[in-house]
This record gives structure tokens, C-alpha cells and sequence, in this order.
């Protein structure tokens, strides 16, 4: 049998269990792939342990709308001065000017 004839909610369960590299490695195969495993890495993406990497990576790429999301959905993003203080004073002024 085909994994990939396994009802939805059994690839969702396997999916759950994924770490965040092999759920990207899945979510490549095909666009079926990337339509179930999509909604679970938005939320690695925005987790605080691969935020900064995720907004790094969609500046990067100049994908506003991501750069956007990740701003709202994130956790935070703490970018601060070797010396403790912040870099800059909070984003949320900012994210009224969203899209």
C-alpha cells in the first residue's frame, strides 16, 4: 500500500510526529504532500526555536507576505546589542501597517 493512500487523518498523525526537517523533506514530494504538512510548518516557522531562521530565510527570498506573517504569528524576535540592550524598540507599531 502507498503512503499516500492512507486516508488524511493517518498522514496527519504521521506528519505530527515529524521533526521539522523530515516534515520539510515531506511536504516536497508533491503539492498533496505540501498541503498537509503546510499549516504544521507555519508553526515550526513560527516557533522560537526556527523563528529568526524563518524570517531570516523569507527576507531573504523578499517574500513580504511571509516576512509579514512571521511578524504577527511569531513568538517575538529578540535582536539586541552585545552589551544586553535592545537593537530597537518593538515591532508592534509596525504591524498595524500590515497588508
Amino acid at each position: 500500500m502507498s503512503l499516500l493512500q492512507c486516508p488524511n487523518e493517518v498522514l496527519l498523525l504521521i506528519t505530527r510526529d515529524l521533526s521539522a526537517a523530515s516534515l520539510s523533506a515531506f511536504a516536497q514530494t508533491n503539492w498533496f504532500c505540501f498541503s498537509l504538512a503546510q499549516e504544521l510548518l507555519l508553526r515550526h516557522a513560527c516557533s522560537d526555536r526556527y523563528g529568526v531562521l524563518a524570517i531570516s530565510l523569507a527576507a531573504a527570498n523578499r517574500d513580504e507576505r511571509m516576512v509579514w506573517f512571521l511578524l504577527k504569528h511569531g513568538r517575538g524576535f529578540s535582536v539586541r546589542h552585545e552589551d544586553g540592550g535592545p537593537l530597537y524598540g518593538p515591532l508592534d507599531r509596525y504591524l498595524n501597517l500590515c497588508p
